[in-house]
């Protein structure tokens, strides 16, 4: 799990920058996602945490979050294409509150039978996948 700070930083930036669609919290809540627009969910996979020099008073947190990119299904990829390049330009050489943004993958189609959006048959899914570091100093 990200650190809260990480996760704040994140949630704030994307808040700010984002206004092509609504942005749905889909860690550990039940949301009705809309069925009928395109929307955005970030899910925090895990970190790390070390220390960044011995002795030292700095740790060094790294972690990946995950933008999902979540269109209706029979309409394309066109509009998930622009908004994959835009979200990737909004996160690309960033440091957001201390949140230095170091990879930012290009979006993969998800295909997962288990995610409700696609038994349905009613969403397409891009995952863009983002490293970052974060310094924390104890």
């Amino acid at each position: 799990m990200s650190s809260k700070s990480v996760k704040t930083a994140i949630n704030n930036y994307l808040a700010a920058n984002w206004t092509d669609t609504v942005i749905v919290d889909v860690e550990n809540v039940h949301v009705q996602q809309p069925a009928d627009a395109a929307w955005v969910g970030l899910q925090w996979p895990g970190s790390v945490e070390y220390a960044a020099a011995i002795g030292g008073t700095c740790y060094r947190e790294e972690g990946t979050f995950i933008i999902n990119l979540v269109g209706v299904s029979g309409q394309g990829t066109d509009e998930l294409d622009t908004f994959g390049e835009t979200m990737m330009g909004l996160f690309r050489g960033q440091n957001i509150d201390g949140v230095v943004i170091d990879m930012v993958t290009t979006p993969s189609y998800r295909e997962d039978e288990d995610r409700q959006e696609n038994e349905s048959g009613n969403a397409y899914i891009y995952l863009i996948s983002i490293d970052y570091h974060y310094d924390i100093y104890a």
